[in-house]
C-alpha cells in the first residue's frame, strides 16, 4: 500500500477503486504517480496533491464554512480540538484571536468533526509531534508539509470544477469568504434568524459589523436565483 522506487502506486488494486470512488462522485482520477519532479510528470492531479492540498483544503473549507471562524482560528486549532458533551452535541474548540483572545467552544455540525477526523489521519501519515492539527509531514520525503490554505484554493476549485463566472474569468476564493458565507445564509436561510446571536456566534462586539456582513451582494444573489428557480418551477 506504499509507493514504489518510481514514485508509483505498488498497490494498484486500491488505487483503482479510490479513483473508481471519485469518478462516482462525478470527479477526476488521480496519477498513480506520487510526486512530481523533474523527471516525472503528468497533467493528473498527484497522490500527494490529493493526500497533501485537496483534501486538508476541503476539511478546512467545511469547517470554516460551517464554523464561522476565520482562517486563522482554523488553522491554529490543536488535534484535540473537537468536543462532544454529555448529550451528545458537537462543539469546535478554537482560539478567537479577535475581540475575544482566547479558547472557546463553538456549537458545528458532525460534519465539521467528520472533516477534523480526516485531517487528522493524514496527519498521522507524518508521525508529527506537535498538537496543532494542521501540522503535516511526508512518510516518503521525510520532511515536513507546508500547507497554506489561500495557496491551494485554485487548486482545490478547478478540482471540484467551480463553474467559470459570465464573463468566462474563474472565481478567486478568499478564507475569508466562508465566514461570511455561514453569516448570509444564516440569516437568510434561516427559518428564524437572529441578528443578535448571529453576533455573538461571529464573536463581532458591535451588531452593524454583522449586519456589514450580511448586507452583501451575496444576499441579493440568493434573492435572485430564489426568484429564478421558482420562475422555472412555474413554466
Amino acid at each position: 500500500r506504499g509507493i514504489s522506487g518510481n514514485w508509483e502506486a505498488t498497490d494498484r488494486k486500491l488505487f483503482a477503486e479510490c479513483n473508481k470512488r471519485l469518478e462516482h462522485l462525478g470527479l477526476s482520477p488521480m496519477s498513480p504517480l506520487y510526486h512530481i519532479d523533474r523527471w516525472r510528470r503528468t497533467s493528473e492531479l498527484t497522490i500527494y496533491n490529493m493526500i497533501f492540498r485537496i483534501i486538508p483544503a476541503a476539511a478546512r473549507i467545511v469547517t470554516a464554512a460551517f464554523s464561522a471562524r476565520r482562517d486563522e482560528e482554523v488553522e491554529t486549532s490543536p488535534v484535540d480540538c473537537i468536543h462532544i458533551d454529555e448529550r451528545g452535541d458537537t462543539w469546535l474548540n478554537c482560539m478567537i484571536v479577535k475581540n475575544v483572545d482566547q479558547k472557546d467552544l463553538v456549537p458545528v455540525p458532525k460534519s465539521v468533526a467528520r472533516a477534523v477526523e480526516v485531517v487528522r489521519r493524514i496527519r498521522a501519515l507524518g508521525n508529527k509531534t506537535s498538537k496543532k492539527l494542521y501540522d503535516f509531514a511526508c512518510p516518503f520525503f521525510s520532511r515536513p508539509v507546508k500547507f497554506k490554505l489561500c495557496l491551494h484554493l485554485p487548486m482545490v476549485r478547478d478540482y471540484f470544477g467551480v463553474p467559470p463566472l459570465d464573463d468566462g474569468t474563474a472565481w478567486t476564493f478568499k478564507p475569508h469568504q466562508f465566514r461570511k458565507f455561514f453569516a448570509v445564509t444564516y440569516f437568510w436561510r434561516w427559518a428564524f434568524p437572529d441578528l443578535t446571536a448571529l453576533t455573538f456566534h461571529l464573536r463581532h462586539l458591535n451588531p452593524d459589523t454583522t449586519k456589514a456582513y450580511i448586507e452583501m451582494k451575496a444576499s441579493e444573489a440568493l434573492r435572485m436565483r430564489d426568484e429564478k428557480l421558482a420562475a422555472a418551477s412555474r413554466d
